[in-house]
């Protein structure tokens, strides 16, 4: 099984490399075609600049018999532009003038197309594989491109490359550039060298920030593990030393505050007095984590309760708050009665609390459980059912934890439905992960929704006839039509209560119910 911390340490290592993964292959990706695409514009911006000059030089210098005056030249222009392979000067009809690369003249140009680029007035670019694009010039105004029917065309594409540039200098002279990618290729390849060493740079980081990070976070969770092991093996001296400012602190005053309270009870002299106490402290524990105010929506209606047995239980029920307009609805029972079972759910319920500010109800759950299982006595387990509030989506899941199934009252039918999710207590299994699967809910306007403790199903009557699941949902059918949750509520306890008489109450009575308004 992976720690908590492996986890993190996994979970931001795998998180940084695909963030930084796909910002370099993205990055890389544009300054290759900036690369590429900015042949183009060299090619454009050194004819602009140049043609005029090389020509003239020719006409002065190589057609009057002074070829190593122009030959020098044309050394001095390929210095300037290193992607330019060759060139060639034509007339209109397509005569070679001037070959920098064969040092020849007087051959024709026998392709048509490219006779059409050498007669046109535009400059015009011939692709590796064929394409032609001419270059329409208009002051002011952003070139267009034109194929060989003079029609409006792409420009140049970040896959092409320029295989000839054909600039018109005069009316009887034209230059053809022949280029070369050398030059690109080598900036790309650069480029690659000094992403790979980025990338290689950016992992080792990674991995440092993982550690560090998954330190500080988990850390605090393994104190407080270890704390509840040492408290649950009878030291209820030890007490937790957390100083991180956040919940985990207010986590470890919580573990000390139980130590303190349980070892007092533990040292009265009277065995019906450290009873007593222990009742007392394991109420104030229930009381004090219920929640003390209920929340409200436009479209639910919700109310809890607990009513607390003679020998004080595990039972719990608590709201919380998410950001992104998430909210939980539990109801939880801790097995066991009094202090022990008022520590887990204690435990459990800070731990709720703080997970699910970050994450989902399945993996809170699950983080809870690697929390809290090392300190819980053999036989010791926590069940639970969780309704899931998504304000923004209008989504309501559910999921169970080893606990009673979900009724949900069908208004149109008026009928009452189990939910048929299943999942495995807290504390079971080192590891409940897979068994934790959230159920999507559909309801409708009138609809409500009960989530109980055993408590209530199992209430008694006498020593052989208890309530039973199936009075509990003609008793939900009956009265979840009624206008209100906090209604349905008090008539289902007032059924439960009415069905028990005097008989002796041996558990909580935990309910929570919500309604669609």
């Amino acid at each position: 099984m992976f720690s908590l911390r492996s986890k993190l340490v996994l979970t931001l290592v795998l998180f940084v490399l695909l963030l930084l993964g796909s910002s370099t292959y993205v990055f890389f990706q544009e300054k290759q075609n900036d690369i590429a695409g900015s042949a183009f514009q060299e090619a454009s911006s050194f004819s602009e600049v140049f043609s005029e000059r090389l020509v003239s030089d020719f006409n002065d210098y190589f057609l009057k018999e002074n070829a190593l005056v122009f030959e020098r030249n044309v050394s001095d222009f390929f210095a300037k532009y290193p992607a330019l392979k060759s060139f060639f000067i034509t007339d209109y009809q397509g005569k070679i003038l001037y070959n920098s690369s064969a040092r020849t003249t007087g051959d024709f140009l026998n392709d048509a197309s490219f006779l059409a680029q050498i007669q046109s007035k535009m400059p015009s670019a011939r692709t590796e594989d064929g394409r032609v694009i001419f270059v329409k010039k208009t002051a002011g105004l952003e070139p267009t491109f034109l194929d060989e029917n003079e029609k409006i065309t792409n420009g140049l594409q970040a896959s092409e490359k320029i295989s000839f540039y054909v600039f018109p200098v005069s009316d009887d002279r034209v230059l053809v550039y022949r280029l070369s990618y050398d030059t690109f290729s080598a900036d790309v390849s650069r480029l690659r060298t000094r992403m790979i060493f980025l990338g290689i740079f950016g992992f080792l980081l990674s991995i440092g920030f993982a550690f560090f990070f998954a330190y500080r976070i988990g850390q605090p969770v393994q104190t407080l593990v270890n704390s509840a092991s040492v408290i649950a093996g009878g030291d209820l001296k030890h007490r937790v030393d957390l100083h991180t400012g956040d919940e985990f602190e207010i986590l470890g005053r919580a573990f000390n505050t139980m130590a303190e309270g349980v070892e007092r009870t533990l040292n009265d002299t009277l065995y019906k007095e450290r009873v007593s106490k222990e009742l007392e402290l394991a109420a104030q524990i229930q009381s004090d984590i219920l929640p003390k105010t209920i929340p409200h929506f436009t479209e639910l209606d919700i109310a809890g309760g607990l009513l607390p047995a003679q020998e004080v239980g595990g039972d719990f029920y608590d709201f919380v708050e998410a950001p992104q307009n998430r909210f939980l609805f539990y109801v939880s029972d801790v097995s066991g009665h009094s202090i022990p079972a008022t520590v887990v759910a204690s435990n459990a319920r800070l731990l709720i609390r703080h997970l699910f500010q970050k994450t989902s109800i399945a993996e809170t759950l699950s983080v809870t459980n690697v929390a809290i299982r090392p300190g819980m006595s053999v036989g010791t387990f926590l069940t639970l059912g969780a309704l899931e509030w998504d304000a923004n989506k209008k989504m309501l899941q559910y999921l169970n934890a080893g606990h009673q199934p979900l009724l949900q009252f069908h208004s149109a039918e008026s009928k009452v439905t189990e939910s048929t999710s299943t999942g495995i207590a807290i504390g079971m299994v080192p590891d409940v992960s897979r068994q934790l699967k959230p159920e999507i809910l559909s309801f409708k306007s009138g609809d409500a929704f009960l989530l109980f403790t055993d408590g209530l199903s199992q209430a008694w009557k006498n020593e052989k006839e208890n309530y039973g699941l199936a009075r509990l949902k003609r008793a939900f059918s009956e009265y979840a039509s009624l206008p209100s949750a906090l209604a349905i509520r008090n008539a289902l306890l007032s059924d439960v209560k009415e069905f028990t008489g005097s008989y002796k109450q041996v558990d909580d009575m935990t309910v929570i119910v919500i309604k669609i308004k």
